[in-house]
């Protein structure tokens, strides 16, 4: 008889019409819209397909105050991406925190960051020291960086105001050099090490192991049968 097994009135048409029409037009939004339809030909198989209509979820705002945790000057309670967090004060913020002065720039509150910040001009470990020999600074009179001044002498190369600053004994044009004659030396009881160290020794006395007449205070330096070279009176 054709494509159908039966006659279909066009009455029949109007009503399965009017059935879908009814079906889309009084869906609710959020309801899932469904179609149920059954296809045939040659070797097909019916099948059924749902379409879920969702919809949107909302957003609730982040309020720094109601998050937790504390606020401190160097750290502090923020909303991030609308999400609770922390933030940290900028490098050299003034803090009172934990008997500090300056934030960190990572959350801690803390009593000096630089040198400058203290009154002994040294800030180690984040707190403010006295200056000393060992503090990896010139300060306090030193001709360079722990040595000279009120510190042990400086090595050659080392900045120098005195002869004293200098473990040679002899500062040229402000710079700590090796002794090449004993007229560098400091005073004239004392005299250059030619032959090994170029720095400035004090005379031996008489008695004393001797190499160089020069190495005495009487500038005599003579073989003695037990003790070698030694240092002996004129």
């Amino acid at each position: 008889m054709g494509q159908w097994d039966s006659p279909v009135t066009l009455g029949t048409l109007l009503a399965l019409l009017a059935a879908g029409c009814a079906t889309v037009f009084g869906m609710d939004e959020g309801e899932p819209l469904t179609t149920t339809g059954t296809s045939s030909g040659m070797g097909g198989a019916g099948g059924t397909t749902t379409t879920t209509n969702g919809g949107a979820g909302g957003t609730t705002d982040c309020v720094a105050t109601e998050c937790p945790g504390e606020d401190h000057d160097c750290h502090y309670r923020a909303c991030v991406n609308g999400q609770c967090s922390f933030l940290f004060a900028a490098a050299g913020t003034a803090c009172d925190d934990d008997g500090g002065f300056y934030c960190t720039g990572a959350g801690h509150c803390y009593e000096c960051l630089t040198h400058d910040q203290c009154a002994t001009n040294v800030c180690q470990n984040n707190s403010c020291v006295n200056a000393s020999c060992d503090d990896q600074l010139q300060n306090s009179g030193e001709s360079d960086v722990d040595c000279g001044g009120p510190c042990g002498p400086c090595p050659n190369g080392n900045h120098c105001a005195l002869s004293s600053d200098c473990e040679s004994g002899v500062c040229v044009n402000g710079t700590c050099v090796p002794c090449t004659d004993h007229q560098q030396c400091p005073t004239a009881d004392d005299y250059c090490d030619l032959g090994a160290s170029h720095v400035c020794l004090p005379k031996k006395p008489l008695g004393a192991v001797c190499v160089n007449h020069y190495e005495c205070k009487l500038n005599k330096c003579v073989w003695q049968p037990i003790f070698g070279f030694t240092c002996m009176p004129l």
